[in-house]
């Protein structure tokens, strides 16, 4: 129970957060202030390059499917069993549960399981490109703001200017899930839990006006910061040059993530493998903001088989989360195995994927493989490790996200 407590009061210190800090959501938007100006006219156009405005949607990837990783099995280490020999409930000779897919028996009636989980994830690349190296181009000026100046301004130099911006972000989450579930009955399971999580977003974004025609040329326009901030311009050959212009940010945010109520009931057991059908629902703490939670409420009912071959244990999960609003609805589907290499170790190797209905062209498919172990030192109680690999390169990803798991059943 020790390691109970440790990770209780890491979860207690994680949940500080400013309460004038604004939120991550908000950090890119308001990165650039100021605007792009012709020079010889007073007006001028708002600046923030658009390019940019994909990674403030940060919000919903971080909580859209399986970035960030998903959380680790529900499916108790231990199963009991009423056994008429000898009037009590006995503990079946079975692995240690998978890493991620959820197994179709139940925990036994009156069982209780306590987890507490730590997840971190470095994310490393945005749809394919890697977030150290970011780059997105375009146009300087809308043609609306353009045919709305006056005609004595001749506009044609300027329309051929685009903004090329680069950006070397980084993005960590480190995540604490603490839950549990109860045997109601022999066939079926409730249980709930909830995240507390540290999210650190920092970056350098540099922007420059430069000629479409010959992006090494620089461009006629120039920029006008507000507030006034000269040192914000590029140096360039000893002097300050307009038409580049950098900005940084280096933001933490922690709180508590989602809320998380679980239940499923175990419907039939015939000889080709045991079935059971389980719903997951979220309940959000107002944390989506700073890439805490998802925005709404969330419904993932899902399908489960599970077989047994003597030491080998093999899993299917197929679901659906229903997302409202700025969350995205998922097919979400996980292919796991575990395997008692000993009887106080399972092996543990899982496929994850999960298919974004609305196919923008952002984390529409991502698919990762978890590969890791479960221990039983002593007792009911169960340690955990693994690690996840992507797959495919879709959304927001890391190359590895890793995980340990504390476990104890009463």
């Amino acid at each position: 129970m020790r390691a109970l407590v440790i990770f209780a009061a890491a979860v207690a210190l994680l949940a500080v957060r400013g309460a004038d800090a604004r939120p991550l959501r908000d950090v890119i938007p308001g990165l650039f202030g100021g605007c792009v100006t012709l020079g010889t006219a007073q007006r001028c156009e708002p600046l923030q390059p658009t390019g940019l405005e994909q990674l403030s949607a940060l919000s919903s990837l971080l909580r859209g499917g399986f970035a960030p990783p998903p959380l680790p099995s529900p499916s108790g280490a231990f199963r009991f069993a009423w056994d008429p020999r000898y009037d009590t409930y006995v503990r079946q000779s079975e692995g240690l549960a998978p890493l991620f897919a959820e197994r179709a028996t139940t925990l036994g009636a009156g069982q209780v399981i306590v987890d507490v989980s730590y997840t971190h994830a470095s994310f490393d690349s945005f749809e394919g490109r890697s977030l150290d190296a970011l780059e997105f181009t375009e146009s300087a000026f809308s043609a609306a703001f353009l045919d709305s100046l006056p005609g004595r301004i001749d506009t044609e130099p300027f329309a051929d200017d685009v903004l090329l911006t680069t950006a070397d972000v980084r993005l960590v989450s480190d995540t604490v899930f603490v839950g549990g579930a109860y045997g109601l009955t022999d066939r079926i399971d409730v249980g709930a839990g909830f995240t507390v999580s540290r999210v650190r977003f920092k970056g350098d974004v540099r922007s420059e006006i430069r000629e479409r025609s010959d992006l090494g040329r620089r461009g006629d326009a120039v920029f006008v910061l507000d507030p006034p901030a000269t040192e914000r311009f590029c140096e360039v050959g000893g002097a300050k040059d307009q038409r580049c212009v950098t900005s940084s940010f280096d933001e933490t945010r922690s709180g508590f993530g989602d809320v998380y109520l679980r239940g499923k009931w175990q419907f039939a057991r015939p000889a080709i493998a045991d079935l059971a059908a389980s719903a997951t629902v979220t309940i959000p703490t107002d944390g989506a903001d700073d890439f805490l939670g998802f925005d709404e409420p969330t419904w993932t009912p899902r399908l489960i088989a599970s077989r047994r071959f003597d030491a080998l244990s093999l899993h299917a999960n197929l679901g659906y989360s229903v997302r409202t609003g700025d969350d995205v609805g998922q097919l979400q589907w996980i292919l796991g195995s575990e395997m008692r290499a000993l009887e106080w170790m399972t092996l543990g190797a899982d496929f994850l994927g999960g298919h974004e209905e609305d196919r923008d062209g952002i984390s529409d498919d991502v698919v990762q493989v978890a590969l890791g172990f479960k221990v039983n030192p002593f007792g009911q109680a169960v340690v955990a490790a693994n690690v996840q690999l992507p797959l495919n390169r879709d959304g927001l990803r890391a190359d590895a996200i890793y995980t340990v798991q504390v476990e104890q059943t009463f």
